[in-house]
């Protein structure tokens, strides 16, 4: 992830081209993988009421409540997930084509803190599909967050799975 984004990047003058990339030869990256660092539906079934663990929607307030809508089945959140929209660790963009970067790492603390993402529990971010979850999941490793599971099903996967909890007017709106 780039801070600022391709706007950033490109405010910062560095290079950019539209030439296909080719690797070096020889070059062999291997990613490995690391399934403790997500969490699985019928695990947060199973683990989301325990008390060291936070649940956070990283959606905008109307998609908590189910204002805006989506494509899901059903509208809404999972219950007791406290709500604090990804961009809120973004400082404002100085125009309208501007780029937004991070706050600094001791605001980006204080407002994880603030909106209850506890430091000595275990963080679960979601959003709809996984990717402003995986922003949030990002931020609060940069800043020290140890106990962290991305449930990248997100959304998609939870409001339509026929047995699953959802929440509309119990919500902690930050």
């Amino acid at each position: 992830m780039l801070d600022g984004g391709w706007q950033g990047w490109c405010e910062l003058g560095y290079p950019v081209s539209t030439a296909a990339a080719v690797p070096a030869p020889g070059s062999n990256i291997r990613s490995l993988p690391h399934p403790e660092l997500r969490i699985e539906m019928p695990e947060l079934m199973e683990l989301r009421h325990q008390d060291d663990i936070v649940l956070w929607d990283t959606r905008r307030p109307a998609e908590l409540c189910g204002e805006e809508r989506s494509d899901n089945r059903r509208q809404g959140h999972i219950p007791d997930a406290v709500n604090l929209d990804w961009t809120c660790f973004l400082r404002e963009a100085d125009g309208p084509a501007a780029a937004r970067h991070l706050y600094p790492p001791a605001e980006l603390r204080h407002r994880a803190a603030a909106a209850g993402l506890v430091r000595e529990k275990t963080i679960i971010p979601y959003c709809q599909s996984g990717v402003r979850a995986a922003f949030g999941y990002l931020v609060l490793h940069l800043v020290g967050y140890a106990s962290l599971c991305l449930f990248d099903g997100s959304l998609l996967e939870w409001t339509n799975a026929a047995r699953t909890p959802m929440g509309l007017d119990d919500r902690q709106v930050i």
